[in-house]
């Protein structure tokens, strides 16, 4: 990757918060310019904080037709179909709700889906999680009210660590100190299983696919759409990918006694340090 030539960004309005920024962090590879004729990106922060409302700002915006392939936009949304009308801005997805063709033919990367909370984590304990002694064989931790996620309530293994947030809001209400301490609590679960469950949740991912690969688990995924860096990295060397369904579940049980777990668990946690903690995702996305 090119580390000597920077990216140029240009607002078309003041962000209301750090978080409107992203993948355009300050950092080596970025520089703000006034002049929109300088700019390798325009970004159009929303004053509402919702995404799809940010983007018909921007498609809409006197600019757009004139510098359409400048327009970028980062979403994290559980449904982003709004997202493919059309070709043209650049617009890096983490839950994509079509398949890789569809994705690419509107100009769509996939990335993982993270939380700005991850980068409040201490890497010490990051480091401590990852050295923990698996107690469990699979796990799964979470509300079972979406995608068919009821079948993992009825998995019948001695060492399966399972866990119905259904009746949970989660985060609601929570101060920042609250939230962290408990996604490290959820951390702290999960890196005691060898497998975690990871289906889709409302939208085409989860985040506790990429939190397993953080902790030093492995996830078992199902129901996403497109992978991101897939062009660049075998999934199938950081994770099991079935369907979540009987025959899913017993081709994933299969896949756990052939794989060999250690490099698998490595090859994961690598992938985690590389494209997804925080700084080096957007770091690898602006210098890309």
């Amino acid at each position: 990757m090119n580390t000597t030539n920077k990216v140029k960004v240009h607002l078309l309005d003041e962000p209301i918060d750090k978080m409107m920024l992203r993948p355009f962090y300050p950092n080596e590879n970025v520089v703000w310019v006034d002049n929109i004729k300088e700019s390798d990106f325009i970004l159009a922060p929303s004053t509402s904080g919702h995404t799809s409302t940010s983007y018909l700002r921007m498609v809409n915006h006197p600019l757009f037709k004139q510098y359409e392939k400048k327009f970028a936009i980062y979403v994290n949304d559980d449904n982003p179909e709004f997202l493919y009308d059309n070709n043209k801005c650049t617009k890096w997805v983490a839950q994509p709700s079509r398949n890789k063709e569809e994705n690419l033919k509107h100009n769509i990367t996939t990335i993982p889906l993270i939380m700005s909370d991850h980068y409040d984590i201490d890497e010490k304990i990051i480091s401590e999680l990852r050295k923990n002694k698996k107690e469990y064989d699979f796990c799964f931790i979470g509300s079972t009210e979406v995608w068919n996620r009821n079948i993992l309530k009825n998995i019948e293994h001695p060492r399966y660590y399972f866990e119905d947030t259904s009746n949970f809001t989660i985060y609601k209400n929570m101060d920042k100190k609250d939230k962290i301490d408990h996604i490290i609590a959820f951390l702290e679960k999960i890196s005691k299983s060898k497998f975690v469950f990871c289906p889709r949740g409302g939208g085409s991912s989860s985040f506790r696919l990429y939190e397993s690969m953080m902790v030093g688990s492995v996830p078992i995924v199902t129901g996403m759409n497109d992978y991101p860096f897939e062009d660049i990295v075998n999934w199938d060397n950081i994770s099991i990918r079935t369907t979540l369904d009987g025959e899913g579940l017993k081709l994933a049980a299969k896949k756990t006694k052939e794989i060999n777990y250690n490099s698998i668990r490595k090859n994961g946690i690598d992938f985690w340090d590389k494209y997804c903690k925080m700084e080096n995702l957007y770091k690898w996305l602006t210098r890309k």
